[in-house]
């Protein structure tokens, strides 16, 4: 998981290298994975893992994440509302 968290960082960083910084900038939303094969992004740690190792090159504000509801649901998280 450590190796595929770095290749997608680098990934998004070399993207966002090429897209303009400063106000108005561009930034790279994430969405979270259902789990379906080897994927990365499934759980809530994998998405903070992500986020930190931005940070620490350099690019934190240029990441977001989207949390797809449906995805949450299919890896696993109740996200059932009880009354």
């Amino acid at each position: 998981m450590e190796a595929g968290v770095a290749r997608l960082v680098e990934g998004l960083s070399r993207a966002l290298a090429e897209a303009p910084d400063g106000p108005g900038r561009a930034v790279v939303v994430v969405e979270n994975s259902s789990g379906g094969g080897d994927s990365i992004g499934v759980s809530v740690e994998q998405l903070a893992a992500v986020l930190e190792t931005a940070a620490a090159r350099g690019l934190d504000g240029r990441i977001g994440f989207c949390l797809d509801t449906a995805h949450l649901w299919g890896a696993g998280y109740d996200i059932a509302i009880r009354r």
